[in-house]
């Protein structure tokens, strides 16, 4: 409940479409462990899926990872914004774990589990 109301994005009235709007970069990017944007064949072959997603006004971008494997994964982040990100909630640990920045380049997604990020691209 924090989340949603710190953050406009989560209380969102339109759907994404996966288009450039206001921002230089589509509003939803759905991702594959290499940071690459999924392309349709494979879709039925995921095993772990991410995406990146803005809200419709303000320069922020938000990284959503979910990995249902056994053990962690190392994700790689997108990195055309050099700002960093930051850890708003990781679901393996109690509480949602803290707060942290992420180092840059990559990710690690612990075993199934969920991470959010945060990046303040202004």
């Amino acid at each position: 409940m924090a989340l949603r109301a710190e953050h406009p994005v989560f209380r969102r009235e339109t759907f994404y479409a996966g288009v450039a709007g206001i921002l230089p970069w589509k509003d939803i990017i759905w991702l594959t462990q290499a940071g690459q944007e999924i392309k349709p064949e494979e879709w039925e072959q995921l095993s772990f899926l991410s995406c990146v997603f803005s809200p419709e006004t303000g320069a922020a971008r938000y990284y959503l990872a979910l990995n249902p494997a056994p053990e962690p994964v190392s994700a790689i982040l997108p990195g055309e914004m050099r700002a960093p990100w930051k850890l708003l909630l990781d679901t393996s640990v109690p509480n949602g774990g803290k707060p942290t920045q992420s180092p840059a380049g990559h990710q690690i997604v612990p075993a199934r589990s969920l991470i959010l990020l945060y990046q303040d691209t202004v």
